[in-house]
Formats: C-alpha cells, structure tokens, sequence
C-alpha cells in the first residue's frame, strides 16, 4: 500500500467516526465544546495538548474530565504494582482515534527516516531526499474509562480560575477583537440587523454587544467573522474565500464549517461558550446531509479551522501556535 492509500484510509477511518458522532449523537461539534473546564483535550502523562484535527475529535465527545492516554500508558501506570492493584479499562469502553504524522525520508529509494543526520548532511550536499507525511491513526482512552489508579488534575485547578473570571475571559476576548482590528482586518461595531465579513474592503461588521442575548454570543459570533478574514488572498489565501460560488454552494458551505469550527475553538482557548447556537433538528440534519454528500469537508475544513486559529493567536498574541 503506498504512502497515499494509506493516508486516505486513515482519513476516511477519522472522517467516518466525527460524521458517525453527530448523526449518534444529533449534536453538532462546534455547538458547544466538549468540556467547560477551561483545559484543552491533552494526553495525560505528556501533558500535551491534542491539536490540529484532534482538537475537533475531541469536540464529539461528552466527557467532562479532558484528560487521555494510549493504552500503553495506562499498563505503564501500573509498572511494579500487583495484578490486582493495576489500572485497567473499564468493561465496554471504546478508544478514540486520534491521528499523528510521521515524516519519511528516502535516499536512492533507501528509507533513512530515523537518521535525521544523516538526512541534514544530504541535503548539505545538494543530494535529493524525498521526504513526505505519512498519516496514522491510534486510540486513546479518557481517564474517566480507567479504574484502579486515583489521577490528579492541577491544571484544571488552575484553568478553574480564569473559568470562573467572567471579566478575565472578557478581556482575553477584547484583546483579540482589538489587536486583530489594529493589526490586519477593521473591526466596526454599530447598530446593525447582521454581523458580516465583506471581502471587497477587507472589514469585519459586527451588531452592538446589547444586541446579543449575552457577551459570549457576542465573542461567539465576532469570531466567526474574525475567521472568514482569515481567508483573504494576504493572509491565509484560502480557497473558499477566493472563488467564493454564492450562497448554499459547496465553497460557500465549507467556508462556514471553517467559521464555525474555528470560532468554537477559539472560545474553548479562552474560556466562552456560546449556548444559543441553532442546536435544532432541522440545523443539524442539514449539516448531516452536505457532510453526507462530501464527507472529506469535515476534515478539510478542520484542518482550515486550526490554521485559521493559530493565524488569530499569532496574530493578537504573537505566541507561536502548533499546528500539529
């Protein structure tokens, strides 16, 4: 199986079990994000949070407690304790998938991915090393699913805090309208009927905050806008917004699915979330129907979403973001 073939197997394995969550669980993921706690999905041990499209698996799930670990972390857990004491899965618990990318590299059709020397002291020479990505799926298991070991969470003690600081989280918020504002698209906030991103004069128009049923909403859907930006030709050059094919079309829904996912994402950073998305049935079957027709938006549009994010973080914090 070549490298491709098995990239578009582990694609479809992921892309099958998010489109599988939502018609389960009639929730869409960006409605609301996984867990409150204020702690991004992570694995446990390496205390390493999941990024890239594994941020967006993470959000079909319905745990409150963000940590996981592979199997072999939990055995490891139990290393010196007796067979009785060990920590072991829970009966009738199901693992996560969630991808990695190992790079590969080949000389004169010679795999030398494990010599990154070797592979520097190549390309030193002007010699031609063929690397790509290959993509891999393994799964993972909440602590939750996990019996027989007493797990300790300081992070979430201290997420608890900003959580619980409405005037923080709002600051964090004002600061990215603002220094996004300031630095790459125009922000106006007036007495508007609709929030809108117009391509043609590169600005963003958002409604006044009294006219949102509460902040978050407000943040919600400046996000949402924030994100479209993103798109223009000297930012990200996204497709969606360059041959943007008029409303309900497939460039038109996509660019949405970046908006909303990214939007979610962003808010789960800093501590919002916003209840009055349109959860309803008729939403939710619509968005069933065109992930249906074109499964592979979902995972497009999330790996979108993530650049989109880290472009805003960058940009209104000038923090580096993985994009892993």
């Amino acid at each position: 199986m070549t490298i491709s073939e098995q990239n578009d197997k582990a694609m479809e394995k992921i892309t099958n079990f998010m489109l599988n969550a939502i018609k389960t669980q009639k929730r869409l993921p960006w409605v609301k994000p996984w867990n409150c706690t204020g702690v991004p999905a992570m694995n446990y041990v390496s205390k390493r949070p999941y990024s890239g499209i594994n941020a967006f698996i993470f959000g079909f799930m319905p745990f409150e407690n963000p940590y996981f670990l592979t199997f072999k972390q939990i055995v490891a857990l139990g290393k010196g304790m007796t067979k009785e004491n060990r920590p072991s899965i829970k009966k009738g618990s199901k693992g996560i998938p969630v991808v990695f990318y190992k790079k590969l590299a080949y000389h004169n059709k010679k795999n030398i991915s494990d010599s990154p020397s070797l592979i520097k002291s190549l390309q030193a020479k002007g010699e031609t090393v063929y690397v790509s990505m290959l993509m891999k799926v393994y799964y993972v298991f909440n602590v939750q699913d996990v019996e027989n070991y007493s797990f300790e969470f300081p992070e979430m003690i201290e997420a608890a805090k900003t959580m619980n600081n409405t005037i923080n989280r709002n600051a964090l918020c004002e600061n990215i309208i603002t220094e996004y504002s300031a630095k790459e698209c125009s922000i106006s906030i007036i007495k508007s009927d609709r929030a809108f991103y117009r391509l043609n004069g590169d600005t963003i128009v958002l409604p006044t905050r009294e006219q949102f049923k509460d902040t978050n909403k407000f943040y919600s859907t400046a996000f949402h806008e924030i994100a479209h930006s993103t798109g223009h030709k000297d930012r990200l050059d996204r497709d969606t917004i360059r041959n943007f094919d008029g409303f309900g079309n497939h460039n038109y829904s996509k660019e949405e699915l970046v908006a909303e996912l990214s939007a979610s994402l962003l808010g789960s950073k800093v501590g919002i979330f916003d209840t009055c998305k349109d959860n309803s049935a008729a939403y939710i079957q619509n968005w069933i129907s065109k992930l249906t027709d074109k499964p592979e938006m979902l995972m497009e549009a999330s790996r979108e979403a993530v650049k989109a994010v880290g472009f805003i973080e960058k940009t209104t914090t000038e923090k580096e973001v993985e994009t892993v």
